[in-house]
């Protein structure tokens, strides 16, 4: 049953999600959004904490929460828009090449590997994180300024960080990547045993033939 405590946490964020869809269709929001909101990053942050600690952090469970995280972004920047458009409307522009370049920075991962990366980098959380400050200044001061900026670009910066990492990987990753230097790493990790076994073998093929 305590396995099986992260899965539930995604579902539960999931409902929270599609609550605060529907509660800011009218063009408003209610008094608990905010809370609401903070509640379910709560959950982001506590089901791949907990999944990992429990042991049972597969990647069905890490694409599974990558897929709900970009649901939220865009949950968010519909909210946003139908809620608080006059003020976020600078921005309009830049939210929504944001979402598509969020997009599009899946695509590598999907031709090189096949699948969606659940990378869950530091770049994306501190994005994360920064994207959250900015939704509770702009729904609780109806306000969009430096924060709302500094989110957008760290959310920029992330995407580009998930494709760089895809470039470096050299085979589908089991774990986490916390960035560059973590997919570097395991690179470094998945040639050096390769070279070493190619190496033997030359060394077995240049034994035989020298009758050693």
């Amino acid at each position: 049953m305590i396995r099986s405590t992260p899965i539930v946490l995604i579902w539960i964020r999931l409902v929270i999600t599609v609550v605060l869809f529907f509660d800011a269709l009218d063009g408003e929001i209610s008094e608990w959004f905010i809370t609401a909101l903070s509640f379910a990053v709560f959950l982001d942050l506590v089901d791949g904490m907990l999944a990992r600690r429990l042991g049972v952090a597969t990647q069905r469970l890490r694409v599974a929460d990558s897929t709900l995280d970009f649901v939220m972004m865009v949950i968010f920047a519909i909210s946003c828009w139908l809620t608080r458009r006059a003020v976020i409307a600078p921005f309009a522009n830049l939210i929504v090449v944001l979402v598509a370049v969020n997009v599009l920075s899946f695509i590598p991962a999907i031709i090189k590997f096949g699948f969606l990366p659940p990378y869950h980098t530091l770049s994306a959380r501190i994005a994360g994180g920064l994207m959250f400050l900015a939704a509770v200044e702009l729904f609780s001061a109806d306000r969009a300024g430096a924060m709302m900026n500094v989110a957008i670009i760290a959310g920029f910066l992330s995407h580009l960080d998930r494709v760089v990492i895809t470039l470096i990987l050299p085979s589908r990753p089991d774990t986490d990547v916390n960035g560059i230097w973590h997919a570097a790493k395991i690179r470094d990790q998945y040639v050096i045993p390769k070279n070493a076994a190619v190496n033997h073998a030359n060394d077995k093929t240049f034994n035989a033939q020298s009758g050693v």
